[in-house]
């Protein structure tokens, strides 16, 4: 568990050192048009799909600079965009083995290299697999999706009407990406270790492993001698 968040937050600390999550979320109040509530779903989706394989810790960590800095510029209140996105940060962390810290716990404990090892071989066909977690949990997680967004539209009604025109133009120039090439290697390395999250059932390699294996390589190719920034971020 402490591996995998590791990992994950190493190589989250260096993607954010490329403006991609402030680019996020200029791109996002673009795509509302200015309506408030649209603003808040697209914000609450991409948190959702975030935490499913960032872990919700790390995904939490990261926007929420950014939700603050675009309340100021909206001049809305930053609580409420917070808390939803909390509350779907938990819903999609749900999805995965990697998106929840228990999650973590109980695909560790139940994966088929830990059963054969507790001294239970018959059962190792019987283990916990990323793919699994998804299949099992996904339907419920989806059931959950349309009931949270109504309660929060019902409960922030007050905080979540209207719409805000700001100069877009202005805001990307502001918050853009800031290191294209790094952003190039370090999304490319991420993309990789999400894939072989996936292929876990067929490599059977920790999750753990597969992170800070990730982790590693994304230091090396990004700043190897700037270790400091990244681990700072943890």
């Amino acid at each position: 568990t402490i591996g995998l968040l590791l990992g994950m937050m190493v190589m989250v600390g260096i993607l954010s050192h490329t403006g991609l999550f402030e680019w996020f979320a200029v791109q996002a109040y673009k795509r509302s048009g200015g309506s408030v509530w649209t603003l808040v779903v697209i914000l609450c989706s991409v948190t959702a799909v975030l935490s499913a394989f960032l872990d919700n810790v790390t995904t939490m960590l990261l926007l929420t600079p950014v939700t603050i800095q675009l309340a100021k510029v909206l001049d809305l209140k930053p609580i409420p965009l917070l808390i939803s996105e909390v509350l779907f940060s938990n819903i999609g962390g749900a999805a995965t083995m990697i998106g929840d810290p228990p999650n973590i716990m109980i695909g560790s404990g139940l994966s088929a290299a830990a059963i054969e090892k507790a001294g239970y071989p018959d059962l190792m066909n019987a283990g916990v697999s990323f793919n699994d977690f998804i299949i099992e949990m996904a339907p419920g997680i989806l059931m959950t999706i349309v009931p949270s967004f109504m309660f929060i539209k019902w409960f922030y009604a007050e905080e979540f009407s209207g719409s805000r025109v700001r100069d877009i133009a202005e805001l990307e120039s502001k918050y853009g990406i800031k290191d294209e090439a790094m952003l190039k290697v370090s999304g490319a390395i991420l993309i990789l270790v999400v894939v072989n999250f996936f292929l876990h059932p067929v490599t059977h390699i920790a999750v753990s492993w597969i992170a800070l294996v990730g982790a590693v390589l994304m230091l090396l190719a990004t700043d190897r001698h700037e270790l400091e920034k990244p681990l700072e971020h943890v």
